[in-house]
Parts: structure tokens; C-alpha cells; sequence
């Protein structure tokens, strides 16, 4: 979900991965990413916003979120600062800007320094103690070389809790456009394309269902891609081993590929930070940081 999210797409000669749905164009959480992109019940945190906007409504943390995230060899790295912005007993928002650095090689041996902005605002209101709707906007402003391209897109998300111990969640995407990248004869050239339509159906299970003494989350998600072949399926487990560090391994099986993330996460009272790792070459390996700080 999260280069659905984001909606860029990359297509050059020699992208390694390019249309692996897992490559990671906007960072968007540490933890998100070592749950293997299965965060659509998730509400730890604002960074909730990207995976499902309906979340908002029931976040566990208000924090301001920074995060650094990168690719081997530094090909890209990127880095994301997000808000959440509470107003009322029924609503909420978040804020969040990001950053992409990206070196490509244009298929001829000269690489080319490409960046990529994102802006994006969530907003999700309760409609009873129990379901939450939400809208996520995304402009997004790319720039290779002299060339600079704008586009927007969004996406609605729903969330529904019964109880402290069970979450389910359904995202679709798929409205706006896209900043891709193609090969021009010799030239990389930025240009618009449609954002597909992806529809992805979440679960989310706590054990104990109390939120303090919570020992094991299991999250599941799937999602289709319409005009695709196949779904992709995301899990992961988190174990809080202690009162202060949690544990995490997700893994995501799609038609032409399948690895696991791995992931830590040590908080406080007041300050949490999460690790996140993609060691297999499968998929896209990466490493990823995030620190978040109690408002």
C-alpha cells in the first residue's frame, strides 16, 4: 500500500524492482514497515494517516513523527516530518511533508539525481464510538533535471473497533494522478500518470485487549490492484517483550515475489523509537528510522 498511497511510479531502463508494489517512493513509519505494509487497523500513531485516514479518529499517541529512511548504496533516501491535529470530541487531522532523493541510471550509464515532495492532509471523523471515515489528499511536486511536474491524488479509508481487542480496516485508492518517470529515446522525462485502483481489506488482533498490558498484535491485509493479476497478502506479529521494547517480523507474499521485514521498536513515557529492516533481496531491502515524541 504504500507506493499506492503515494502514488509515484518509476519506469527506466535497469529499475531494479520498478513495479514491486513494496518499493517505497514516501517513507511512512518504521513500524508500518516492519509490519510489512499490514497497517490498515493500525492507530499507534499519525503515521497511521497514510495507511488508512480513518484512523485518525482513534490514535493512541499524539506525537509529531520524524522519520529517515534509505535505500543500499544510498540510491534513495528520504525523510518525513508529521503532525496530528486533533479538533473536537469527533474529528481529526493530520499533517505530514516529505522528502525523496532518487539516483537513476537513464540506461546508458549516466545517472541523474531526481526529487520528490510530498504534502499530504488526512482529515477522519467518528461517526459513533466505534466507526471512523477518512479522506486523504496528496499533492505531490517532482523535479529531474530542469524539468517540474505537479500532480494530486487521494484516497478514503474506513475503520471500524468493536472492542479494544479487534480492528478492521478497508482502504481504496486509485483517484488522481501520478508522477512517473520514463525513458525518452536518451532522456529521462517526468510525466502524469493515472494512480491505479487498489482496494485493501485489513485485521488487527491485540492480546490482552487492554491497550496497557497489550503483549502480542497480530495484523493481516490484503489488497487488489484492479487491472493486475493476483492479490498481495501482508502479516505481521508484534511481541512486547518488555514494558518498554517490542518486537516485530512481517512478511508479504504477492504473485511474483515474497520477504520479510523486521523491525524493533523502544519506548517511553515519552519519546518512542522504531527500527525497520528489508534484508532480502526479493524485495526492496532498506533500513528506516523513526522517532516520535509526545505533544
Amino acid at each position: 500500500m504504500v507506493s499506492l498511497m503515494s502514488g509515484a511510479v518509476l519506469h527506466f531502463a535497469k529499475a531494479q524492482n520498478a513495479d514491486d508494489p513494496e518499493r517505497h517512493w514516501f517513507n511512512y513509519g518504521a513500524r508500518a514497515s516492519a509490519f510489512a505494509g499490514a497497517y490498515t487497523t493500525q492507530t499507534q500513531d499519525v503515521s497511521s494517516m497514510y495507511w488508512n485516514p480513518a484512523s485518525l479518529s482513534f490514535l493512541e499517541r499524539n506525537a509529531v513523527l520524524w522519520d529517515y529512511f534509505q535505500e543500499p548504496h544510498g540510491r534513495m533516501k528520504s525523510e518525513l516530518l508529521a503532525v496530528p491535529l486533533p479538533f473536537g470530541e469527533e474529528n481529526a487531522a493530520g499533517l505530514g511533508i516529505n522528502a525523496t532523493q532518487i539516483l537513476m541510471d537513464d540506461g546508458f550509464g549516466i545517472e541523474h539525481t531526481s526529487a520528490l515532495y510530498g504534502f499530504d492532509f488526512a482529515s477522519a471523523a467518528a461517526l459513533t464510538s466505534t466507526f471512523s471515515v477518512g479522506i486523504k489528499g496528496t499533492v505531490q511536486y517532482g523535479q529531474l533535471q530542469k524539468q517540474q511536474l505537479w500532480t494530486a491524488s487521494s484516497a478514503i479509508g474506513i475503520l471500524y473497533a468493536p472492542g479494544p481487542d479487534v480492528s478492521y480496516g478497508l482502504v481504496y485508492s486509485g483517484f488522481g494522478e501520478a508522477i512517473q518517470y520514463s525513458l525518452d529515446h536518451e532522456d529521462l522525462v517526468l510525466r502524469h500518470q493515472a494512480t491505479p485502483h487498489n482496494l485493501q481489506l485489513g485485521l488487527a488482533m491485540q492480546f490482552p485487549s487492554s491497550k496497557v498490558e497489550r503483549a502480542v498484535t497480530i495484523a493481516l491485509a490484503n489488497d487488489k490492484t484492479f487491472g493486475k493479476t493476483g492479490l498481495r497478502y501482508n502479516g505481521a506479529i508484534e511481541w512486547s517483550a518488555t514494558h518498554f521494547l517490542d518486537l516485530r517480523i512481517g512478511y508479504v507474499v504477492a504473485p511474483a515475489y515474497a520477504g520479510a521485514k523486521y523491525g524493533i521498536g523502544i519506548h517511553t513515557d515519552g519519546i518512542q523509537l522504531d527500527y525497520a529492516i528489508s534484508p532480502s533481496a526479493l524485495t526492496d531491502q532498506f533500513q528506516e528510522v523513526t522517532m516520535s515524541v509526545l505533544m
